[in-house]
């Protein structure tokens, strides 16, 4: 009966680990930085994927020229290495960056953007801040004046 029991003990044990292992190896990091809440507090922010494709472009577009390196897929965000809720599946430009962060004045957030291009002269931009702790996206509504 004791062995058993340390045979369960053992399967229990190995069999919870490894997937966390597993997922830890299989995820990379496509970007890291650090950005400050309003009350000042540092936070490493970082996007990882398991899933990214890596493309290099063979032809000029509005995000990208050719020759520029490319990753496609889901990116999840972490804070201080913790998973949070939050993704994102916008490509990422290794060349030349739609990804960054926008400096702030004392006692308000800095914004970490994704920038995503339709046009030469069409762009959105998602933001992303520090508030309690937590990773939030902002909510912006665009009207026409």
């Amino acid at each position: 009966m004791k062995k058993l029991l340390t045979a369960l003990l053992i399967c229990v044990m190995f069999g919870t680990l490894a997937p966390t292992l597993a997922d830890a190896k299989a995820t990379k990091t496509y970007y890291k930085t650090t950005i400050k809440s309003a009350t000042g507090k540092k936070y490493t922010v970082s996007l990882r994927s398991n899933n990214a494709k890596k493309e290099i472009a063979d032809y000029t577009w509005a995000g990208f020229i050719e020759g520029d390196v490319l990753y496609k897929g889901t990116f999840s965000f972490y804070v201080n290495n913790k998973k949070t809720t939050l993704k994102t599946k916008k490509e990422f430009n290794r060349t030349h960056k739609n990804i960054g962060v926008i400096a702030s004045k004392k006692g308000t957030p800095q914004f970490l953007y994704i920038k995503e291009s339709f046009s030469s002269n069409n762009h959105t931009y998602s933001l992303y801040y520090m508030y309690n702790g937590k990773l939030k996206k902002l909510k912006m509504h665009l009207g026409l004046l």
